[in-house]
């Protein structure tokens, strides 16, 4: 009995339930209650001509740099300057003391001096022989002497000039080697060949300096921009043009001119070098972007300040036609002033929340919603 009862009960307590819901929602007829936002900026997107640009990796280097090395063996004496001092040329920048050197400098001198003593002799000399070959040939004019006695001192003043000649020429060979002592002797004292600023010290008092041995490099502050350009490049890039540089650790952004162009390509990474000039303001060894002109192209720019970074993806909000919001993600290209390329994600001609983003909230309408100049 109660098998019967509750089979029929249950079957008209489901259909009064359907009854019910029917009577309260009506298919196609329901609405979504959406929250309103106000105070929001928007624009319409549209293509802008850019330019596409190279990026090529530069340094900023000296224009001169000046590596001042040991011409001797010895040990550093002193070492005057410190990184960063400034220095004029001429000015005394370390010493070396070289007793082989100082040695060799004394025994220039020592010859020099007798060199000077043999000068002074044979002078002497031929002048004494001088004076009597003036008497014999008188002696001989008057047949007071013989022909031999006459001939033998005609070889005595002819051996008289010689050792004057003799004598001359080792003391102007003396002279010589003093000049070359004294140059090494001044390698010993190392001074800038430039006016400028000394960027590196490779050594301290004490150590032993070797020849071709580094120890100071002086750079004058006018510096350049060393880069590599690809060879597709070639000929299209020449002196006197202008490139966009860009200095990311601290912001700097100008217009530099092409100083030099390398003219040959390198086979290996065919690639090729340029310089160019930059003011005095940067600094040796900073990095360095170098933008080369490549051609223009149309694409969608949008103010950087509406896209919306949120982890390793961007997004926008789109305002669609019946003024709903929605988070859209995108994906983002090249910067050019204060409005980034969107390379996919949004098209032409659809209205994005510019401004008020802290106001934006997906799902919501836009009311009344203040309209900017699109990107241009």
């Amino acid at each position: 009995m109660k098998k019967r009862f509750f089979i029929p009960v249950l079957f008209i307590a489901g259909a009064a339930l359907l009854w019910g819901c029917g009577q309260k929602i009506k298919p196609g007829t329901a609405g979504v209650k959406r929250p309103v936002v106000e105070g929001v900026v928007t624009g319409v997107v549209s293509p802008s001509r850019i330019t596409d640009e190279y990026e090529a990796a530069g340094t900023v280097v000296s224009r001169n740099l000046s590596v001042i090395s040991s011409r001797l063996m010895g040990t550093i004496s002193s070492v005057r300057v410190q990184r960063g001092d400034r220095v004029r040329k001429g000015q005394i920048l370390a010493t070396i003391a070289s007793p082989e050197t100082a040695d060799k400098a004394a025994q220039a001198r020592q010859g020099v001096e007798e060199a000077i003593k043999a000068v002074e002799m044979a002078q002497e000399h031929k002048a004494l022989t001088d004076t009597t070959y003036r008497r014999m040939k008188s002696l001989y004019d008057e047949k007071a002497i013989t022909r031999q006695e006459f001939d033998e001192m005609t070889t005595k003043k002819a051996v008289a000039e010689l050792d004057l000649a003799q004598a001359s020429a080792a003391l102007a060979r003396m002279r010589a080697g003093e000049r070359e002592a004294e140059v090494y002797s001044g390698y010993a004292v190392l001074r800038s060949p430039v006016t400028g600023i000394v960027v590196d010290k490779k050594a301290d008092p004490g150590t032993m300096a070797l020849p071709g041995m580094p120890i100071l490099s002086v750079e004058v502050p006018r510096y350049q921009v060393e880069t590599s350009l690809d060879e597709k490049f070639w000929g299209k890039v020449r002196p006197g043009m202008e490139l966009s540089i860009e200095v990311p650790s601290t912001g700097y952004k100008a217009k530099a001119p092409v100083a030099e162009v390398v003219p040959s390509i390198d086979p290996m990474a065919r690639s090729f070098d340029i310089k160019l000039d930059v003011p005095p303001t940067l600094t040796s060894g900073q990095f360095v972007k170098v933008y080369v002109p490549q051609g223009e192209r149309d694409a969608i720019m949008v103010p950087s300040g509406a896209v919306l970074d949120r982890g390793q993806l961007q997004f926008v909000y789109v305002v669609g036609p019946d003024g709903v919001i929605q988070l859209r993600v995108v994906r983002t290209g090249k910067t050019v002033g204060d409005e980034v390329e969107i390379a996919s994600g949004l098209n032409a001609g659809e209205r994005i929340i510019t401004g008020g983003l802290d106001k934006a909230k997906e799902g919501a309408v836009v009311k009344e919603a203040r309209t900017d100049v699109g990107p241009k």
